[in-house]
């Protein structure tokens, strides 16, 4: 037993040592400046380029597949028969004519179901009336055809939150976070329901 404590000690000890600090470049200077070794700073003379991992990007209008070799992203297409019913969808949405578009999004699924972005814009017009049981509904089934649809998750959290379901909603607002941590306006809907739900972001 004695052993195992000062091997604990021991580790702790090395852990407090040697752990890593983050500090400010302020904070980096002055270290430099009352440092006994000498320090030189250059700028580089060539750039080095970040690596693009722009197709990696999470977009509203991707689905993702699994198979037996991995996960595969493709983009969303809108068949020739679902177009015309989809974009007049879009012009009622638009316009806030929250009905007309409700039957336009409607059929452009019925011509084309692998529109799997159409289940989240249905639902978000169900959550614009107030109607949060056929919005989760809608919500649930555009993921459970697209999982990493991040704005069905995101908006089934503001559904729930709405029907004071907390648990659910830090549940699919993390989620959404997950899938889509760029979106501003997703960290804004996160902390408020965090906050709400009494829990640290």
């Amino acid at each position: 037993m004695k052993k195992y404590k000062i091997v604990l000690i021991f580790c702790s000890f090395i852990t407090t040592v040697f752990s890593q600090q983050i500090h400010s470049p302020a904070e980096i200077l002055n270290i430099l400046e009352n440092s006994k070794i000498t320090y030189e700073i250059n700028t580089l003379e060539k750039q080095i380029e970040c690596k693009d991992f722009s197709d990696k990007l999470n977009y509203h209008d991707c689905f993702r597949v699994s198979t037996d070799s991995g996960l595969y992203t493709y983009k969303i297409s809108v068949n020739e028969r679902a177009k015309p019913l989809f974009e007049k969808a879009e012009t009622f949405f638009n316009a806030n004519n929250l009905d007309s578009a409700l039957l336009y999004y409607k059929l452009s699924l019925n011509a084309d179901s692998s529109l799997f972005t159409v289940m989240t814009y249905i639902g978000q017009i169900y959550g614009a009336k107030g109607d949060y049981e056929n919005a989760n509904i809608w919500y649930i089934k555009a993921i459970e055809k697209n999982y990493i649809d991040y704005m069905a998750h995101w908006f089934l959290a503001d559904s729930y939150l709405s029907m004071n379901d907390l648990k659910k909603a830090v549940n699919e607002i993390v989620i959404a976070q997950i899938f889509n941590r760029n979106n501003p306006r997703i960290k804004k809907s996160l902390i408020n329901i965090f906050e709400k739900a009494k829990r640290n972001t």
